[in-house]
């Protein structure tokens, strides 16, 4: 069926690493990188971080796209810590079932097609999303899920409760 099951760590987890061999990185660099070994990062950090690599990060005729960028280079202290909504729908693609929620950090609040309310987890507490918390922990992502999607995924145009 494809990755279009869930946005579950399964199907959307992805293992990466830097090579960076010797001279590539300043320390300062190595640092920040190493810091962020076991940190919640996710795909939009990566350009900011092939941009930095490359040079050009803090060049300012880049300045007013980097503001647009929602993700932060791995190489500099500062982390990706705002909501970042998640969807397998796309205007370039379809899907077989809908399915998204938000991400922050080690909170997420997902839905999919049939389920008929969202789901928050802790993915420190719970990495193999088996044990639902109560929504009220998640319940700024939901605000921001129901604002950013309008409803539930499969689910009619009414939000839900």
């Amino acid at each position: 069926m494809g990755h279009t099951f869930s946005i579950f760590d399964e199907e959307i987890k992805v293992p990466a690493f830097i090579d960076a061999p010797p001279g590539t990185l300043t320390p300062a660099e190595a640092e920040n990188l190493e810091a962020k070994r076991d940190a919640y990062v996710t795909h939009i950090d990566l350009a900011p971080t092939v941009l930095d690599l490359m040079g050009v990060w803090d060049d300012p005729r880049i300045a007013r796209y980097r503001e647009k960028m929602p993700g932060h280079s791995l190489l500099q202290r500062e982390r990706t810590r705002q909501p970042l909504p998640m969807t397998n729908c796309a205007g370039v693609w379809s899907c077989a079932f809908e399915n998204w929620g938000y991400l922050q950090e080690h909170r997420k609040l997902e839905a999919r097609s049939w389920d008929t309310g969202w789901k928050c987890f802790d993915l420190e507490e719970d990495p193999g999303e088996e044990n639902p918390l109560d929504l009220a922990e998640c319940e700024d992502l939901r605000i921001l899920a129901e604002k950013t999607f309008g409803r539930l995924p499969g689910q009619s145009s009414e939000p839900s409760p």
